[in-house]
């Protein structure tokens, strides 16, 4: 059987970690996270006095490397990033393909007005780490919505954890 990558894309505070979770419990599936799995072990490869473009890239680099060793070891697994915008989107796509892996994106279409109130929440529970205005303002401004050709399943908060697996499984 060949092996699956689920990709969760959207901006941050749009639920992507807490749907990965509960998929990764619900299709027994890893969950490898950039932030946790590869940016926070990794990060360190950064040349000192990169920019934050060249950090991106180094990094990003490392997680792509990261993805297709997985698949072509024939893992299955749920990657939580961000996935802005459709160049980052597609190069994952291209590497689950050569790598004879099932891709299926999900974009969690979250409005903006119910990510600022989880980053209120946030600030004042401080689960998560905080992420600044001008950050959040910077990934608002990158933001590309999949279109048509990319086949994104499309996630709003609404929708029940029950609906989003039913729609995963129909794609088999």
């Amino acid at each position: 059987m060949k092996p699956l990558l689920i990709v969760l894309s959207g901006l941050p505070f749009s639920g992507k970690s807490t749907l990965a979770k509960d998929l990764a419990t619900a299709l027994d599936l890893p969950v490898v996270s950039y932030d946790n799995d590869i940016y926070a072990k990794h990060k360190h490869e950064v040349p000192n006095g990169a920019s934050a473009a060249e950090e991106f890239e180094v990094v990003q680099a490392i997680a792509r490397r990261y993805i297709a060793e997985k698949l072509m070891a024939g893992e299955s697994f749920i990657y939580d990033d961000l996935g802005l915008q459709k160049e980052e989107r597609e190069s994952i796509r291209k590497i689950a393909e050569n790598s004879g892996a099932r891709y299926i994106l999900l974009f969690l279409d979250t409005p903006v007005s119910i990510i600022e109130q989880r980053r209120k929440d946030n600030d004042r529970s401080n689960i998560r780490g905080h992420i600044k205005d001008e950050k959040m303002s910077l990934n608002i401004s990158l933001l590309e919505k999949p279109d048509s050709d990319e086949q994104a399943i499309v996630v709003h908060p609404e929708m029940s954890l029950n609906h989003i697996i039913t729609v995963i499984r129909s794609l088999d």
